[in-house]
């Protein structure tokens, strides 16, 4: 997945956990979440959303402790099981 798929995916999940953020659009892989108005609680709603796209597990995704949009990432990529996501399929499947 590329980083533009991923900042893609990530901004719908943003949406869906900060209904009331429309403004929110992530572009830089290399940004802090909490330049978005990120917090912990949003962290851990954007969590849910996101780790079961990744596919991991409930308990990997309470330890989600990242500060950037990369460090997300990475995170996804190495506790997730889903490895092929189909991002348009992924973010239709969210809605």
């Amino acid at each position: 997945m590329s980083d533009q798929d991923f900042l893609k995916l990530l901004n719908v999940v943003v949406k869906l956990a900060k209904p009331h953020s429309d403004s929110i659009d992530i572009q830089n892989i290399q940004d802090t979440l909490e330049q978005y108005g990120i917090d912990s609680l949003d962290m851990l709603m954007v969590g849910l959303y996101i780790c079961d796209v990744f596919g991991v597990s409930e308990e990997d995704g309470k330890q989600i402790k990242v500060s950037t949009v990369q460090e997300l990432r990475d995170f996804l990529f190495e506790k997730g099981t889903t490895k092929d996501i189909d991002v348009d399929a992924a973010i239709e499947s969210l809605k």
